[in-house]
């Protein structure tokens, strides 16, 4: 009898492989159904503490399997599809008289796996055997001996399950992973099943890498963690795929399952831990180096340490940081490219570096040292009405100015910091109170809806009571008409920006005391420029813009150079050509006017046109496909030595 060999060498925790001195060998032969039908053998070694086993594929119906030579538990496993498995103690007798056995069909399962919102089938997925536990035995995933694909209708048939308590198994693209647990006590076929599988959600996004002055780019494919915040368990199983565009998506998850991210790249960089719910798209994590940065923050006029206060750092992305410790001393990892480094504690005015990213190196610590923060004071006052004395509820109060210390750009960050962070609003009776103001030197703002906004007010004495005046807007309303009295949908527009916009020619806006004009642009064309000079609080009414300039102008652009653009010009308005062709101008008035043609490159042409009362006007510009360059070229007193002349458009 010829037998076929087949060494399984087990990966035995804490061994080196099993070598031909250290196996016994078996002799194996499956009576029926093996020949050219394709089965997995292999041995378990179970030493109660760890379990290792070795697989093999074999089409082979008689052969040798080796048994390392061990004081543990061993077991001969066969595995064949659609049968049920075999499993046979290792014992003195069958090393002598080897092991004849024969396949089983098992037991029979069958079901159906259909969608839980509406009961429609799932038609594609994996149906898979776990066994008992109790049988001791651990089929690896990338054998696909017990995996079964969903039938089009989302019926599955399960064959050669053994007695005992199994599980089946369901995943499906798109759905949670489902799973069952079967009870076979006997062979005969069980109850048809039905699984119900919950959709699945995905977070997807990309991995940038950071560096400054350089816009975000893709990286190459890293390691992502996933941390769940929530404890569902259906969330448990999910996978972290990239697409050939470095694209990366997690999942599948139940819906609003919470979890932290955090991007691992090749070079060392890292991103922070960024919180998503799924489902999630266009998620960036965003990694960097990291430095740790160090100090102790004290209070200037005791130094005694100060306990509770936040680290923020501008940088990309925003950094924070909550401090508690009875000595002060703080030290957080930031991004290598944090601009600046802000204290924000209770009870002090704020504190902040400049240009912090010039000490950073990436990898390295940087110490501030001791950082030394002034008490900050409470500023009191209300804000009224400049023409009536009336309190004004609801209005803003906030701090301009950035303190007296430190560089001039140290303090432009200050006074940002102060504009976003130092701000109230009034009371019923238009009193506020705003902190984080120094006793003295000090500026203060306040604004209000249908009130201009205050200048910055000298806080000499952070004591002292302050009245604010706001002077009242002017109001301006009226209507947007066309030459026969409709009602015209219109922009109003000023010198410098849009107004407001009215759809039925009816239109109110506040504006500022003092001469300014404005008038309004339709479809159809555009009014002509009313002028006011309003006094404060005064209200005008009664605006008539006429659209009355609704003549056009029109032509052909040739002659552009490539990549040269053009803008024609025409009674205040204009169009933008970007290549060669045609423009139009709307809200021409008829009388003659000047037509300019100015190119991106410098070259300008221009004409004269009438409009009539026909209301249409038409000019071609014509740009020279040459130019012509002159001039003289001067050496110094030195000379040139050589030298040549390129002209370019």
């Amino acid at each position: 009898m010829r037998y076929i060999s087949i060494l399984l060498t087990l990966l035995i925790l804490g061994c080196a492989e099993i070598t031909e001195s250290a196996v016994t060998p078996i002799s194996i032969e499956i009576k029926n159904g093996a020949k050219g039908s394709e089965f997995w053998a292999g041995v378990v070694i179970n030493d109660n503490k760890n379990i290792a086993t070795k697989w093999t594929k074999s089409t082979q119906s008689k052969f040798q399997i080796h048994v390392p030579d061990t004081q543990s538990a061993a077991t001969i496993v066969l595995l064949r599809k659609n049968a049920a498995p075999i499993l046979q103690s290792v014992t003195p007798e069958l090393i002598t008289d080897g092991l004849s056995v024969e396949f089983t069909e098992g037991g029979i399962v069958t079901g159906k796996v259909v969608a839980k919102s509406d009961g429609s089938p799932i038609t594609d997925g994996v149906v898979t055997l776990r066994f008992d536990k109790k049988l001791g035995l651990q089929v690896p995933e990338e054998l696909p001996m017990y995996s079964w694909e969903l039938e089009e209708d989302g019926s599955f048939v399960v064959l050669g399950v053994p007695l005992g308590d199994h599980t089946l198994e369901v995943r499906s693209e798109g759905y949670l992973h489902a799973g069952v647990l079967v009870s076979v006590s006997q062979l005969d076929p069980q109850p048809e099943l039905e699984i119900l599988m919950e959709r699945g959600y995905y977070v997807s996004g990309r991995i940038i890498r950071y560096q400054r002055n350089i816009p975000p780019e893709l990286v190459f494919r890293g390691e992502i963690d996933v941390d769940l915040v929530t404890s569902d368990h259906k969330t448990e199983e999910f996978s972290v795929e990239f697409d050939k565009d470095d694209n990366f998506r997690i999942g599948p998850f139940a819906k609003d399952t919470v979890m932290k991210l955090q991007a691992w790249v090749p070079d060392g960089r890292r991103s922070k831990k960024n919180e998503v719910v799924a489902p999630s798209e266009d998620v960036e994590l965003i990694v960097h180096h990291w430095v740790r940065v160090t100090g102790k923050v004290q209070d200037r006029e005791t130094g005694e340490p100060v306990e509770e206060y936040a680290v923020t750092a501008r940088a990309y992305p925003p950094h924070l940081s909550e401090i508690n410790d009875p000595s002060g001393k703080f030290s957080v990892p930031m991004s290598e490219y944090a601009y600046d480094l802000n204290i924000e504690a209770p009870g002090y005015l704020f504190w902040t570096t400049v240009d912090l990213s010039k000490n950073l190196t990436a990898g390295a610590d940087y110490d501030l040292g001791t950082i030394e923060l002034d008490r900050a004071h409470t500023v009191k006052g209300r804000v009224v009405s400049s023409t009536t004395g009336e309190p004004i509820a609801g209005a803003s109060v906030w701090r301009i100015d950035g303190g007296t210390l430190g560089s001039a750009k140290h303090t432009r960050w200050m006074s940002r910091l102060n504009l976003n962070l130092v701000q109230t609003m009034t009371d019923a009776n238009g009193e506020f109170e705003l902190n984080r103001f120094p006793m003295r030197h000090g500026e203060i703002a306040a604004g209000a809806s249908g009130f201009k906004s205050s200048r910055g007010q000298n806080v000499d004495d952070a004591n002292v009571f302050l009245e604010i005046e706001l002077a009242p807007n002017v109001s301006i309303s009226g209507q947007v008409e066309s030459l026969q009295g409709e009602p015209v949908a219109a922009r109003i527009v000023s010198q410098s920006s849009t107004l407001t916009r009215t759809e039925d020619g009816e239109f109110q806006l506040e504006t500022f005391v003092g001469k300014q004009s404005f008038w309004a642009i339709s479809d159809v064309g555009r009014s002509q420029v009313v002028e006011i000079d309003p006094d404060v609080g005064e209200a005008i009414e009664g605006v008539r813009l006429v659209i009355d300039r609704v003549a056009r102008v029109r032509g052909d652009i040739t002659g552009l150079w490539k990549g040269e653009t053009v803008s024609v010009y025409a009674d205040g308005v204009s169009d933008r050509a970007k290549s060669n062709g045609s423009y139009e101008i709307l809200g021409v008035s008829q009388g003659v006017h000047e037509i300019r043609a100015y190119t991106s490159f410098g070259r300008i042409l221009t004409g004269s046109l009438s409009v009539g009362t026909n209301l249409e006007g038409r000019i071609n510009f014509k740009f020279p496909r040459s130019a012509s360059l002159s001039g003289r070229v001067m050496a110094g007193s030195n000379g040139f030595g050589e030298f040549k002349i390129v002209a370019r458009p």
